[in-house]
C-alpha cells in the first residue's frame, strides 16, 4: 500500500511539472509569435501554481515590454532580479526600461545592501548554515583536543562574528526587500496626509521603486529614497 502511494505521488508530481513545462512553453511560443497576452496568461497560469523561477518573471516583464507597460516590466524584472541577479539579458533589459522611465529622484540603496544586496538570499542561508556548522565542530574540537585549544577558540570567535554579522545583514536586507514596491501608475500625487484633499508633497513615477512604511484604509505610507515621505493610494503600488 505504502508502494501504491509512493507511486501515485510521484506520478502527480511528474504530471504537474510536466504541465507546468507545457504551459511555459506554450507562453513562450506565443511570445515568439507576438501574441502578448495569450504568453501572459500561460505564464500566469504558473504564478497561479506558486511556481515561482526567475525565468518566468524575465519573461512576463519582457511581455509587459512589448505592450508597453513599462512600470509592469519594472516589477517583475526586480522580482527576477531577486533569484538570478546576474543574469546578463536581464540586466540589459532593466537598464533598457529604465532609461525610458521618467524618474526624479536617483535610487540609493542603504548601506546593508551595498554589502550584501548582490547575493541571493539561498545562498547567504547555505553559507550561514555551513559557518553554523563549522562553529560547531570547532566548539566540539575545543574540549576534545586540549593542546591546541586556543587555536579552536580562535576559530571558533571569528566564525561567531561571521555568524551574527551575516544574520544581522540577511534581516536587514529581508526587511529591506519586503517593505519595496514599485509605482505602477503614472505621475501619483504624494499627499502629507493618506486623505485626498491634502496637500501633495511631491510627485511620484512610473516605474518609481519606493519602501513601504505602514498602510492605512487604502493608503500607503512610503518613503523615497532621498528619505521624504508620504502617503499614496494603495491602488498606485505593487509590492515587489
Amino acid at each position: 500500500m505504502k508502494k501504491i502511494f509512493i507511486l501515485i505521488l510521484f506520478f502527480a508530481v511528474l504530471s504537474g511539472y510536466a504541465q507546468e513545462r507545457g504551459d511555459f512553453q506554450r507562453g513562450n511560443d506565443f511570445y515568439a509569435q507576438g501574441q502578448y497576452s495569450k504568453a501572459l496568461l500561460e505564464y500566469q497560469k504558473i504564478l497561479s501554481l506558486k511556481k515561482v523561477s526567475g525565468n518566468l518573471h524575465y519573461n512576463i516583464g519582457n511581455c509587459y515590454v512589448k505592450q508597453g507597460k513599462l512600470a509592469k516590466a519594472v516589477l517583475y524584472y526586480e522580482r527576477a532580479k531577486r533569484i538570478m541577479p546576474h543574469d546578463a539579458d536581464l540586466v540589459a533589459n532593466y537598464n533598457y526600461v529604465s532609461s525610458l522611465l521618467k524618474h526624479n529622484v536617483t535610487e540609493r540603496k542603504p548601506w546593508f545592501m551595498r554589502v550584501i544586496g548582490d547575493f541571493p538570499i539561498d545562498g547567504v542561508s547555505v553559507f550561514l548554515s555551513f559557518v553554523f556548522i563549522a562553529l560547531v565542530c570547532a566548539l566540539a574540537f575545543c574540549f576534545i583536543n586540549k593542546v591546541n585549544r586556543f587555536r579552536f577558540i580562535f576559530t571558533a570567535v571569528i566564525l561567531v562574528i561571521i555568524l551574527f554579522g551575516g544574520s544581522f545583514l540577511l534581516k536587514a536586507k529581508l526587511e529591506f526587500l519586503n517593505s519595496q514596491a514599485v509605482v505602477i501608475s503614472s505621475d501619483v500625487q504624494a499627499k502629507f496626509e493618506p486623505l485626498d484633499m491634502a496637500t501633495t508633497h511631491f510627485t511620484l513615477y512610473e516605474g518609481q521603486k519606493v519602501l513601504i512604511l505602514d498602510h492605512k484604509q487604502g493608503w500607503y505610507k512610503l518613503k523615497r529614497s532621498d528619505g521624504k515621505v508620504a502617503w499614496v493610494s494603495d491602488a498606485c503600488l505593487e509590492k515587489i
